[in-house]
């Protein structure tokens, strides 16, 4: 794991609650990594540089087949900034941090970004477009025209 890793700053990993378990901020010597438990056996893991993460913290997202259109974030924010989730039709919702200064949380359905507002100005985080989900398979079948 990312935590064992050469130029990890091993003093400095600062764990946080998520709903599927602990989760884990990891400042290394050339940027800051996160990381969060997905239901099933593995983590989602994201890392970015200091100077990025000093802008716009660091930032990573799951999504759950079972609950498509509201992906899951953890986002450790930079000192001093607060973050908001902007939908696709410009409606504003405020994030709320731990203690850890870190957002986990599941996105409203039809979020377009993550706006992230701190010392350093003003960064967008854009969402990937989320897909429709499947069709449902019940009733589903061939139709014929009756015989005559």
């Amino acid at each position: 794991m990312i935590a064992s890793a050469p130029g990890v700053d091993q003093s400095g990993i600062r764990s946080f609650a998520t709903e599927t378990g602990t989760g884990y901020v990891i400042p290394q010597d050339n940027g800051v990594c996160i990381a969060i438990p997905d239901p099933v056996d593995g983590y989602g893991k994201a890392c970015t540089s200091t100077e990025t993460a000093g802008i716009q913290g660091v930032f990573v997202m799951l999504f759950d087949s079972t609950d498509w259109d509201r992906p899951t974030i953890a986002l450790a924010l930079p000192a001093g900034a607060a973050a908001q989730v902007v939908s696709r039709t410009g409606q504003l919702t405020t994030l709320s941090p731990n203690t850890e200064h870190v957002i986990t949380t599941k996105l409203p359905p039809a979020s377009a970004e993550v706006r992230v507002i701190g010392p350093m100005g003003t960064s967008e985080l854009p969402l990937p477009a989320v897909p429709p989900p499947p069709p449902p398979t019940q009733g589903v079948g061939v139709v014929r025209a009756p015989h005559q």
